[in-house]
C-alpha cells in the first residue's frame, strides 16, 4: 500500500523530488510522535484476521458476527490509511488503496460463492420500505455503494451440505485475507519499530558515552548490540537502488525506491550515524532533537515554555556549571574566585580590561588544574590573585 522514492546526497534527503529533509529528521519526528494508536491498530488487525478467517471445522461461532467484523475491519483500514497519510514520508507516498475506500468489501465480493447473501440489486428489488432497505442503509452509512454484496453471511458448509462439505475457494480466500491484512500490518509494525527498536538502540547504546563515536567505536558498539540484544535494526520490504541527477540539480543522488518506511528508516539511520546526524533525547524537556554534527549536546535549542528568550540548552549549560561547582573542588574554587572578582569589578575596583584579562587567566588556570598540570593548592593560590 506504499511506494516512495528517497534521494540521498550527503546530509540531504529528498522524498519523491519534492520534500526536503535532513538525514534522520524524519526518524526524530516519529520519536516525538504519539504512536499509541498504532499499538491498538496492530491488535485490532490481528483480531479481525482471526475473526474473518474461514474455519474448516464444524464450528459456527465466526458466522454470527462475520458481517459486523467485516465492516468494522473496513472502517479500521480506512482509519489506518488516513492516519498514516498524515505522517512525514507517507504524506509524499503513493497509496495503492488511498482512493479505494471499500477495498475490503470489494475483496469479499470476489469470493461471493462463500456467502449466502443476495446481492445489492436483489435487496433493492425486495425492499421498498426505506427503513429496511439494506441498499439505502449501506449508502447512508458508508457514503458509497458496493459493487455487489451488501451483507456477508458465510455459508455453513456442514449445515447446508447433503454430502461432504465443499470447501472450494476457502483456502484461496484465507490466503488472500492474510495477504490483504498483512499489507496494513506492515506499515503499522514499521511505525511501531520506532519505539520498540530504534528508540531503544539510541538511548541504551548510541549515546551511552555522551559524545559522538568514531567509526571504530561505533563498529564495536554495534557488534556488541547484535550479540546481546533481543531486537534487531533491520530493513523491511523491497529496495531498489539507482544513481540519479535530480531535476534542476547538478548533484548525483543515491535514489532508493521503497515499499515501506521500515526500509527508509534503516537506510536513513545508518547514513545519519556516518555524518553524526543522530537523534538525541533532551535532558531538560524530554523531547528528541537532531544533533547535526559539530558540538555534542545533551540539550536541545527549543525555547522554554515560560521564557521564549531562553532554550533548553541555556538551562542545561547553567545546570552543568552548577553541578560541577557542587561536586568538583576545582570548579568550586573557580566559581568563588569569579564571584569575588566580579564584585570588585562592580564596585569599580577593577576596569573592564582588567576583569576580562583575569577571566581568561582564571579559565586557563582551571583547565590546567583539571588536567593535573598544576596542583590544587597552587591553583587556589594563583586563581585568587
Amino acid at each position: 500500500m506504499f511506494d516512495v522514492t528517497a534521494h540521498f546526497n550527503n546530509n540531504e534527503v529528498y522524498i519523491n523530488e519534492k520534500s526536503k529533509y535532513l538525514t534522520n529528521e524524519i526518524l526524530t519526528w516519529f520519536l516525538n510522535a504519539d504512536l499509541s494508536k498504532f499499538e491498538k491498530y496492530e491488535k485490532q488487525l490481528r483480531k479481525y484476521l482471526r475473526a474473518l478467517t474461514f474455519l474448516a471445522d464444524d464450528s459456527h461461532s465466526f458466522i454470527k458476527d462475520f458481517n459486523k467484523h467485516a465492516y468494522s475491519l473496513q472502517s479500521l483500514l480506512n482509519a489506518i490509511v488516513y492516519d498514516v497519510s498524515n505522517f512525514p514520508l507517507y504524506d509524499q507516498a503513493v497509496f495503492t488503496s488511498r482512493h479505494d475506500a471499500d477495498r475490503f468489501i470489494k475483496f469479499l465480493t470476489k469470493h461471493e460463492n462463500l456467502f449466502v447473501t443476495a446481492n445489492v440489486k436483489e435487496y433493492h428489488d425486495l425492499y421498498d420500505d426505506e427503513d429496511t432497505n439494506s441498499y439505502r442503509k449501506y449508502e447512508d452509512r458508508y457514503g458509497f455503494l458496493p459493487d455487489d454484496i451488501a451483507e456477508f453471511i458465510p455459508r455453513d458448509f456442514f449445515y447446508d451440505a447433503k454430502e461432504d462439505p465443499d470447501y472450494s475457494g476457502v483456502e484461496l480466500y484465507n490466503g488472500k485475507l492474510t495477504e490483504l491484512i498483512g499489507s496494513y500490518l506492515k506499515p503499522v509494525r514499521d511505525i511501531l519499530s520506532v519505539r520498540k527498536i530504534y528508540e531503544r538502540f539510541i538511548t541504551e547504546h548510541l549515546h551511552r558515552e555522551s559524545r559522538f563515536l568514531n567509526e571504530q567505536e561505533f563498529s564495536e558498539l554495534y557488534l556488541e548490540y547484535l550479540k546481546s540484544s533481543d531486537t534487531r535494526l533491520s530493513s523491511t520490504g523491497t529496495v531498489k537502488l539507482e544513481y540519479k541527477v535530480m531535476r534542476g540539480s547538478n548533484k548525483l543522488y543515491e535514489s532508493y525506491t521503497l515499499d515501506g518506511i521500515g526500509s527508509f528508516l534503516y537506510i536513513d539511520f545508518f547514513k545519519g550515524i556516518q555524518l553524526n546526524h543522530i537523534p538525541k533525547k533532551c535532558s531538560n524537556c524530554g523531547k528528541y532533537f537532531l544533533l547535526t554534527g559539530g558540538k555534542y549536546s545533551d540539550y536541545c535549542e527549543h525555547p522554554l515554555p515560560d521564557d521564549k528568550d531562553k532554550t533548553c540548552r541555556d538551562v542545561g549549560a547553567r545546570r552543568k556549571y552548577d553541578d560541577k561547582c557542587k561536586t568538583d573542588p576545582v570548579w568550586l574554587t573557580y566559581n568563588r574566585a569569579y564571584k569575588a572578582h566580579y564584585a570588585r569589578y562592580m564596585k569599580k575596583k577593577m576596569t573592564v580590561a582588567e576583569f576580562e584579562k583575569w577571566s581568561a587567566y582564571a579559565v586557563e588556570l582551571r583547565e590546567q588544574a583539571v588536567s593535573g598540570v598544576i596542583g590544587f593548592e597552587e591553583y587556589q593560590r594563583l586563581v585568587r590573585v
